[in-house]
This record gives structure tokens, C-alpha cells and sequence, in this order.
């Protein structure tokens, strides 16, 4: 019976993972008028910055969005999403 629980609960858990990544692509599509060029990583930390994401420690990319980690003003870990194409904030974990 707990074998069940338990593999119901991982499918769950992969469904769910797989909807958040779609829908964080979503997010980052291109946008009508909006040139489809990607910001250079100090725009991004620039941007990161005036939000008070200070201590930018690694840049990468996911589901089409930019990744960013590091620490804040307070030294609280951060990890941000932002549109490629305009920096706009999408997602904050």
C-alpha cells in the first residue's frame, strides 16, 4: 500500500515540475515589438541590482528564460527568472 502512496506521489511531483517548466517558457516567449535579442549579462546584473539581487553569483539560461543565483542585500540566497529579451522579472524563488 505505502509502495503505491509513494509512487503516486512522485508522478505528482513530476507532473507538477513539468507544468512549472512550461509554464516558465511561457513566460519567456518572445513578445510582439520587443527585438528578439538577449540582454548581455550587465544589463542583467544591472537590472538584478536595482532590485536589490546584489551578490549576482552565476547567469545561466532555462526554459528559454535567464537564470540567475546568488545573494541579496540581506545575504539571502536568490534565485530569479527574467525575459530574455527585456529583464523583466517572471519568476522569484
Amino acid at each position: 500500500m505505502n509502495k503505491h502512496i509513494m509512487i503516486a506521489a512522485a508522478c505528482l511531483g513530476f507532473a507538477v515540475t513539468s507544468a512549472s517548466a512550461s509554464e516558465l517558457s511561457k513566460l519567456c516567449a518572445a513578445k510582439a515589438g520587443v527585438a528578439p535579442v538577449r540582454l548581455d549579462d550587465t544589463k542583467i546584473k544591472e537590472i538584478l541590482s536595482e532590485h536589490g539581487y546584489t551578490q549576482v553569483r552565476g547567469l545561466g539560461e532555462e526554459e528559454g528564460c535567464v537564470e540567475a543565483k546568488g545573494l541579496d542585500r540581506n545575504g539571502k540566497r536568490f534565485e530569479v527568472y527574467l525575459h530574455p529579451h527585456t529583464g523583466e522579472i517572471v519568476r522569484v524563488r
